[in-house]
Order: C-alpha cells, then structure tokens, then sequence
C-alpha cells in the first residue's frame, strides 16, 4: 500500500506541470474522433506510459466524458497492482494485472448499468472462463433467413425471442452491408426493436433502433467493438469470435462485447488475443454516450497491453 501511494504521490507531482493546451487539444480530438482508427491513435497519444507528460489521472478519471474516464481507469488498474503470474491460454504470462472488480465497479457507475457477469469473470481469464466454454446466458446470433438486398417489400421477419418480428426493409439492409454474409441479434423493449448486426471481417458492427408500431426506423449508428479483425496464419484454423450482450435500460442501451480467436488443433481448442468492449447509445435518438475498448482499437501500445489477456 505504502508503494502504492509514492507512485500517485509522484505521479500527481509531475503532473502540475503538465502543458494543458496541449491536453486539452487532443482530449477534444478525441472526443470528436469519427473513427476507431483515429481514436486509438489519439488515446495512445493521451494514454501513454506512467510518466507521460498528458496523462493527469486526477483529472482525467473524473472527466465528464465517459470514454475519457473509461480509457484512463483501465489504465490506472493495469498500473498500480503488484506483478503477478496468471496462466491465460496456453502460455504463463508475468504481467500487471488489471483489479477487475474495481474496474468493472466503475464501469457500472460511470454508465449507470449493470454489466454482464460472463463480461467480468471473462476478463478474470478470457480462455477458461470464456462463455462458449461455460454456456453463461449471452445474445446469440442469428442469420438473415433471406438477403435483404433481395427483398422487395417494405418489411422483412426477424426472429426476436423465438417469434417473429417485422423491422424495415432498407435498415437491414443498412445493417445487413451489400455483399458481406451478416448475422444480426435483437431484443425487444418498450415498443422498441434494437437490432444489431454482427462485425465481419473488413466491417464493423451496425446498431438500429425501429418503433414497432410503425416498423419505422428511429435511429442508427456504428458500433466500433475492438476493430479486431482475423489475421492470415499459416498455422491451426483460427476463427473470431464475438459475445455480446445488449443492456436497455429507461434511457440507453449498452453493448457489452468481447472479441477473441479461437484457435483448433488436435488437442482442442483455447481463446487467444481476447478484448473487450462497451459502448452506449440514447435510446431516444442513438447518440453515442461512451466507447471503450481495452485493446485501444488495435493502436498501438495498448494493442500490446491486452495481449497480456491473451
């Protein structure tokens, strides 16, 4: 604990010399990043190592900003614990380990949601614990019974909770993306479908709102996930594999997902290079509250600090 507290004693210090121009300038580059690309880019900048010149944890883990705050938290916890030796995969791994309780805690009151349990104890150990191993309750994935491109009416059936449910045909289009074999989940809430598609390799997942009543759209958006695509391997088939689950509360609708590959050879199979994401939409007309993904979209560094997870 004494070592603990010297490191933020030192950290704070250096801090009040930090150049808040130049700060704030890449803060608000961030918030408007339009990107998952450009928001890695910018978080590695921001987020660098413990005696980066912008990193301000005073001020930054309690930013208005929820995708500020969430970036900075993750870090922090990767940080300050002790080394410890944790088997993850195949493959011992002596790292920092980041406290997942208190994390996950602060996740749940930054965004006022509950999160997933499968999402917490996923990140205790993404292979061992990972909910195609342990069957825990997530969405499943379901597959367009017929290309959306293909249809000419003004609706189309989905299956929403084992029934039927009609949703606007140009939305799964948008959702469905021309050429790309997608799958999609949805749940129904409050005279509300949201529905979901699910990341492809070269795409990212798509988000739709449509009012039941009137199977009209209210809202889309971009669901930027880990950005976490398959790499060509010459070695054992590997296969991405993505867990979600979709949050609706009175006001948002929260994505909790993780992205691993799975890799099969002879002996089995196991979970590498696991990364998790949440994000959050107004449920009134889908404005994007928070972003965060624990690989930093694949930039950088941070790419290399999840791979501890692996």
């Amino acid at each position: 604990m004494q070592k603990l507290v010297e490191c933020c004693l030192i950290v704070t210090t250096f801090l009040r010399c930090v150049p808040a121009n130049a700060q704030d300038s890449l803060l608000h580059q961030f918030v408007n990043a339009q990107t998952p690309q450009e928001a890695g880019a910018l978080s590695e900048r921001i987020f660098q190592d413990v005696d980066s010149e912008f990193l301000d944890p005073l001020h930054l883990v309690s930013s208005r900003n929820h995708s500020i705050a969430l970036q900075c938290e993750w870090r922090l916890h990767h940080r300050l614990l002790p080394q410890k030796q944790a088997n993850f995969g195949i493959t011992p791994e002596v790292s920092h380990l980041p406290d997942i309780q208190r994390f996950v805690g602060f996740v749940e009151g930054r965004l006022r949601v509950q999160a997933p349990i499968w999402w917490e104890e996923m990140m205790h150990s993404p292979d061992k614990l990972h909910p195609a191993r342990t069957g825990a309750t997530t969405n499943k994935w379901a597959t367009f019974s017929v290309d959306p491109n293909d249809v000419d009416t003004a609706t189309t059936d989905l299956i929403v909770a084992a029934e039927l449910r009609p949703a606007p045909t140009e939305t799964l289009q948008w959702l469905a993306r021309e050429g790309i074999p997608s799958q999609y989940t949805a749940v129904l809430a409050d005279g509300e479908l949201i529905v979901m598609s699910k990341p492809q390799t070269g795409s990212k997942a798509r988000i739709a709102c449509v009012a039941t009543g009137r199977h009209a759209e209210k809202w889309r958006n971009d669901v930027w996930g880990t950005d976490q695509f398959t790499e060509v391997s010459s070695g054992p088939p590997v296969i991405p594999v993505e867990v979600i689950t979709l949050v609706v509360s009175p006001e948002d609708i929260t994505v909790f997902g993780a992205t691993s590959l799975q890799v099969k050879h002879t002996r089995g199979h196991y979970f590498i290079r696991s990364a998790f994401y949440v994000e959050q939409f107004a449920r009134k007309d889908g404005r994007c509250h928070a972003r965060f993904a624990t690989n930093n979209w694949g930039s950088g560094a941070d790419a290399k600090l999840d791979a501890r997870l692996d």
